[in-house]
């Protein structure tokens, strides 16, 4: 009997800290970036690139980061159609959620 009260009670704990969070996770964009950027560094210092590969790398991947996060700013506008050798980049499908702060990380 006494057993199966603890089942009860432990039950209840468990079930009871299992909340979904309701209101989304605010990601400060500087800081990601800086993180990400430290840490292509890390890689490009530990796999000895060149400086002009180095530098290649980080114009290609700083250029997605802010192709990414500037959807999250209706202001901001493209730079690729300023850079030769760039089409146009592609527009979020309307009617879709995107979390644009993953996506440049990802990028």
């Amino acid at each position: 009997m006494i057993c199966k009260k603890i089942y009860l009670y432990i039950g209840i704990l468990f079930f009871s800290g299992c909340v979904q969070q309701k209101e989304p996770l605010e990601i400060e964009v500087d800081r990601l970036q800086h993180t990400c950027v430290h840490r292509l560094t890390d890689v490009i210092v530990y796999d000895i690139f060149t400086p002009p590969v180095a530098s290649r790398i980080y114009a290609y991947c700083n250029l997605a980061y802010f192709e990414a996060v500037r959807w999250n700013d209706s202001s901001s506008s493209s730079i690729t159609k300023n850079l030769k050798g760039f089409s146009e980049m592609p527009k979020p499908l309307s009617g879709h959620q995107y979390n644009y702060s993953l996506a440049a990380v990802r990028a």
